[in-house]
């Protein structure tokens, strides 16, 4: 994969690839760093690129202290949820879920998504 570009504004950071067309936008936190937005083109999916820029992004998080990645998406559709449960994603109960995190899937909601269509997820650093 080619070296990621790193950069950060106010706890933001984004990372992109000088030759494939991915994104991936993570707001780097104390404990948590959230995956906000990834995106791989169509011609460059099912490749394993998602797989090792959401890999390097861990390897940073956890190199900066961070205890786990977390993320919001939607529960039924394959490249999501699904998705990100066979990289090692769990789904994160009501009860387990922190401010930020109850935040951001309010968030959804307030953008029109529909109750119970989205969740929250969380991948623990080891």
């Amino acid at each position: 994969m080619p070296r990621l570009s790193p950069s950060a504004v106010n706890g933001w950071r984004k990372a992109t690839t000088a030759s494939a067309p991915v994104f991936i936008a993570v707001l780097a936190q104390e404990e948590d760093w959230h995956i906000a937005e990834l995106s791989v083109a169509g011609a460059w999916q099912r490749q394993g690129v998602g797989r090792r820029l959401i890999g390097a992004v861990a390897e940073e998080a956890k190199r900066r202290g961070a205890g786990r990645l977390t993320l919001t998406t939607f529960i039924e559709v394959p490249w999501n949820a699904p998705y990100y449960r066979r990289l090692g994603f769990r789904p994160l109960d009501d009860a387990r879920l922190t401010v930020a995190l109850r935040r951001h899937l309010d968030e959804d909601l307030a953008h029109g998504f529909a109750v119970g269509s989205r969740c929250a997820m969380e991948f623990t650093l080891s």
